[in-house]
């Protein structure tokens, strides 16, 4: 299939070698995020995600 693309004038992305250098420099890990939003909706105990963005009535779509 690649053959197949390179044929037809399709071009892969170049690989990002400092990229990849720094990243053998990490220690193995494994990373979880949650935003700032999310957390807000569990200490407010609220369902819609908008009544964290945008609190003041009125402002929701």
């Amino acid at each position: 299939m690649i053959g197949e693309l390179h044929d037809e004038g399709v071009r892969g992305l170049s690989v990002d070698q400092e990229f990849l250098d720094a990243m053998a420099d990490l220690p193995p890990c494994a990373g979880v995020s949650v935003g700032m939003d999310r957390l807000a909706m569990i200490a407010m105990d609220v369902q819609d995600i908008a009544e964290v963005i945008f609190p003041y009535e009125g402002l929701t779509t």
